[in-house]
């Protein structure tokens, strides 16, 4: 019995780690503190209507500048990050966002690799208790004879 206890310890301490990251994950950080980081935050959500590939926050554009502006004025009225971002994809569409929604077909970006951690997970759970040896293996005294007999061979 505690040989099945010491056996536990490892899978304890890597479900801990793993729910400790997972908390670490969901609350993550509390958030830009002052407007300017928040505009930052905000611009580097929002594709560059005329670059391939930029965020607003990135781009040199013209037009990524005046939404740059647009945000920050928007920040300065007091609207929330995601009225900011209705906003923009109201104007521009939702191709306009770089973070996906988190539902409908869109939602499974965030739920796929959350389900396939979770099956990988298991699969080694099921794959470590298959390898396991069983507790109530008897040895004859046919096997106690054949250890004995090779130990005693010469190895070659």
């Amino acid at each position: 019995m505690k040989d099945l206890s010491r056996a536990r310890w490892p899978w304890i301490l890597l479900l801990s780690l793993l729910a400790g990251a997972l908390v670490v994950a969901a609350l993550g950080d509390s958030g830009p503190r002052t407007t300017a980081e928040r505009a930052r935050a905000v611009s580097e959500s929002i594709a560059c209507p005329t670059c391939q590939g930029q965020s607003v926050a990135d781009s040199a554009a013209p037009s990524a500048r005046a939404i740059r502006t647009e945000v920050a004025r928007r920040i300065e009225a007091g609207e929330t990050d995601q009225q900011i971002r209705d906003h923009i994809a109201g104007i521009y569409g939702d191709d306009a966002l770089l973070t996906p929604p988190r539902d409908g077909v869109a939602g499974l970006i965030w739920f796929l690799p959350v389900a396939g951690l979770v099956a990988a997970v298991g699969g080694l759970v099921v794959l470590f208790r298959r390898w396991r040896v069983p507790d109530d293996v008897e040895v004859s005294d046919e096997d106690r004879v054949l250890v004995e007999q090779a130990r005693r061979s010469p190895r070659s």
